[in-house]
């Protein structure tokens, strides 16, 4: 009732107040649907509050140091995380990222991310990684190899972090690729398909990241595992929490 007497009388100022205490009220609630409604009351809230310049409102809706969002705003998103805040257009790959970030350390099959939540599942079947695949990883991971000792070496620990970080998953990858005596597991034609694209969107999203948050970028790179199943397994440096 409130908030459509203030927009009916363009009561601006009260009318941002409302709509930040109606997206914490949300919150608080937990229900279905309702991160999506705080999130977009407190959009509007936000947005209000800029064009009115109402600095102790803006500051309350500000996330915390220790807390990042990526949030839908208007056609595109909003990435904030401490100094870096960006807005970025509206990609297939930054959808699968929220879905992602929303349950960290929880595996999301790549043919589910694809679709949206479900996905149908062929009975034809292809390797999980080829021959020349498998080849292919396993020389990344002797370059890897070099990479931490000269890392190693020189003292640089973000560099050594980021080698180790891909090394990992490359050995999951190949643990999951690989059954036993090391034959080829095999996975659906639409499995397969799933995770070479979504693979190939995610990687995507976050080089368009870590160009215009570098700090963001950084920590997504060494957090994001894609393959058949994808998931956020935070490395050091992340927030507590992201809020999407």
């Amino acid at each position: 009732m409130a908030l459509s007497i203030e927009e009916r009388v363009t009561a601006l100022p009260a009318l941002a107040h409302s709509l930040a205490t109606l997206g914490d009220a949300l919150t608080l609630r937990g229900g279905a649907g309702d991160a999506q409604q705080a999130s977009d009351s407190r959009r509007r809230a936000h947005e209000l509050a800029d064009r009115l310049g109402m600095t102790v409102l803006l500051g309350r809706l500000v996330p915390p140091a220790d807390e990042w969002t990526l949030r839908r705003d208007g056609t595109g998103w909003l990435l904030e995380a401490g100094p870096e805040r960006v807005r970025m257009a509206d990609s297939q790959g930054l959808r699968h990222l929220r879905a992602l970030l929303a349950v960290p350390r929880h595996d999301i099959p790549a043919v589910d991310l694809a679709a949206g939540g479900t996905g149908p599942r062929s009975a034809g079947s292809a390797p999980v990684l080829d021959a020349p695949a498998v080849t292919a990883y396993r020389r990344r991971l002797s370059d890897l190899d070099a990479e931490l000792d000269a890392a190693d070496a020189a003292g640089d620990a973000r560099r050594a972090a980021r080698a180790d970080a891909e090394r990992q998953w490359l050995l999951g990858e190949l643990r999951r690729a690989t059954g036993l005596g090391g034959r080829s597991r095999r996975a659906s034609s639409e499995s397969e398909r799933a995770r070479v694209n979504v693979t190939r969107t995610l990687r995507s999203a976050l080089d368009r990241i870590a160009v215009v948050a570098p700090r963001v970028g950084a920590h997504l790179q060494a957090s994001i595992r894609t393959g058949l199943a994808c998931r956020y397994d935070p490395a050091a440096g992340g927030p507590t929490r992201w809020r999407v």
